[in-house]
């Protein structure tokens, strides 16, 4: 992937698209209410847990290099959810925010782990003191019915994965090698939140197209999930936490709109806009 392109598109499929014009609009967007109260004082209330939102505009280019945006909207390349592969988050952490901050499911986020016909939220415990930043608290599930977070792996690319807390088996990672066939899954151990080794398990863009990643619930305690994109042969660094810059899975608020250009000398060019929404946290 060059500064020019990025990588965009369903499970199994990702495909090379112009990158976006300079300054897209990148939005965490949550629930907010403001009540004004008779005395003059006035209240708000906002979720705590967000949605991201791609707002991206394409400017003049080939007809040639645009058209996979349709192809993936169309379902052409395959249905399902949209992976848009931020290049502002990869060398981050791609995980999405209440994956990368589990104990968000304690306030409002997403619950990774359900016990029962109805949604239990987990309590939060406080996090083991530590000076590299990881989230105040942590959370821990009884056993239940995980959900899934599908991580893609670009071509020439690196994942890099660790998980932050206590215990053994909290985390199951699924390899993919091809949007229907999985590998065996493989459970990378915890490392507490005073290490400053972030990662534990890597797997390579040339034998996987993505992983499977889900929370194994009946002991571990899970403060913090960080995984970085890198190209081959970049050794990922040490440090603290960060927190999390990915999407669980988009689609497009409405197809993408095209605009063509006419230039003088008779070449035809194009331009595109679309917002991808952030959805599959919430499926």
């Amino acid at each position: 992937m060059s500064a020019a392109n990025v990588y965009m598109g369903p499970r199994g499929n990702l495909v090379l698209v112009p990158a976006p014009a300079a300054s897209p609009d990148y939005t965490p967007v949550g629930w907010s209410a403001k009540t004004q109260y008779l005395n003059g004082g006035v209240g708000v209330k906002t979720s705590r847990a967000t949605h991201k939102e791609y707002a991206l505009t394409w400017n003049a280019t080939t007809r040639d290099r645009i058209r996979p945006i349709m192809d993936i909207y169309s379902g052409m390349l395959g249905t399902g959810l949209i992976y848009y592969c931020d290049p502002v988050a990869l060398d981050a952490n791609v995980m999405p925010q209440g994956w990368a901050f589990p104990a968000l499911a304690s306030l409002d986020g997403p619950v990774l782990i359900s016990t029962g016909a109805n949604v239990t939220r987990p309590a939060a415990i406080a996090t083991p003191a530590n000076t590299l930043g990881y989230p105040a608290t942590s959370v821990a599930y009884a056993a239940g019915t995980a959900t899934s977070l599908f991580v893609p792996i670009l071509p020439g690319y690196v994942l890099w994965f660790g998980w932050h807390g206590s215990g053994t088996g909290g985390v199951q990672i699924t390899p993919a090698v091809s949007a229907t066939v999985s590998a065996a899954a493989v459970f990378p151990a915890a490392l507490l939140v005073t290490d400053p080794t972030r990662f534990n398990a890597s797997f390579a863009g040339s034998s996987y197209v993505g992983v499977d990643i889900s929370l194994v619930g009946g002991g571990s305690v899970f403060s913090g999930l960080i995984a970085h994109l890198l190209p081959v042969g970049v050794t990922p660094s040490t440090g603290g936490f960060v927190s999390g810059q990915g999407n669980s899975g988009c689609s497009f608020e409405t197809a993408p709109t095209m605009t063509p250009y006419v230039v003088a000398n008779g070449m035809d060019l194009v331009g595109a806009s679309g917002k991808l929404i952030e959805v599959g946290s919430w499926l």
